[in-house]
């Protein structure tokens, strides 16, 4: 679901949120967004391995909606987005708690599939279409066959 939560805020934002060029430089840019985790707010973080030896700046609660212009996303959007990418892996939603939620059931709704237009894929390009008829062939040792079916 963390990951879910990176690309829904990704998307919103249109570019990355937490763009770390190392496993601690990526710690602290997503400390620096939710927060530094602490015993209050992610019980237990502190016995996870390796984190007794590593010493983040100190930043007490989530910063995250300043990545954001005021509309995008509304409120239950960003809660969405939060509860996604909460730090405590207990406190973040499930795929079902994530449907659930209201940002998913506000307007506008979602436009159904068959409202988008297609395009057909590139290893199609060079097919014809099923009821187009073929060429007619060259004839076979100077002499041609010829049906002619019944029009109903």
């Amino acid at each position: 679901m963390w990951s879910i939560g990176c690309i829904f805020g990704e998307l919103l934002k249109m570019g990355t949120l937490f763009a770390g060029r190392t496993e601690i430089d990526q710690m602290q840019k997503i400390f620096k967004e939710l927060g530094t985790p602490n015993e209050q707010i992610w019980p237990g973080c502190s016995s996870l391995p390796g984190m007794r030896n590593l010493n983040f700046p100190e930043t007490p609660f989530s910063q995250l909606r300043r990545n954001f212009c005021s509309e995008l996303p509304d409120d239950d959007g960003f809660n969405l987005l939060n509860r996604l990418l909460a730090l405590d892996p207990s406190k973040r939603f499930s795929a079902n708690e994530a449907l659930e939620n209201n940002w998913f059931k506000n307007d506008p709704k979602p436009a159904p599939p068959s409202s988008f237009p297609t395009w057909p894929a590139k290893s199609e390009h060079n097919k014809k279409p099923p009821n187009e008829p073929s060429a007619p062939r060259k004839p076979i040792a100077g002499f041609t066959l010829k049906f002619d079916a019944p029009k109903f």
